[in-house]
């Protein structure tokens, strides 16, 4: 009878054994492709740093021109008609493009953040 329990702990034995191993090929595994994702996440993030810093340019470019009167040439562009005479026609599209630029900035945050927070849960 001894026997046949120290046969059946065998058996149990390189079960466990076996799904370990497994397990572990699994991880292993896992974690090699995990290589490349890391590479495109930091990719994507210097692309999102990159954004940020041209979106900061053009909204410094859009301050200085706004501030200095200076608008852009919009050749071709019919002039609106019935235009209040307080009203400066040169800062709509700029406050346009700083809108823009805003809301790109804050979509970009966006997007870093939900990308840190998914790299964060792995």
């Amino acid at each position: 009878m001894a026997l046949v329990e120290m046969a059946h702990e065998r058996d149990v034995s390189i079960a466990r054994a076996s799904e370990a191993e497994e397990r572990e090929r699994l991880v292993r595994d896992r974690l090699a492709s995990l290589g490349p994702l890391e590479q495109r996440v930091e990719i994507a993030e210097r692309r999102v740093r990159d954004a940020e810093r041209r979106l900061d340019e053009i909204g410094e470019r859009i301050a200085a021109a706004t501030q200095h009167g200076a608008a852009p040439s919009h050749e071709g562009t019919p002039e609106p008609s019935n235009q209040d005479a307080t009203e400066d026609p040169s800062s709509e599209p700029a406050d346009d493009a700083a809108r823009l630029a805003a809301d790109l900035r804050e979509r970009l945050a966006r997007t870093a953040a939900r990308k840190r927070a998914a790299r964060g849960r792995r």
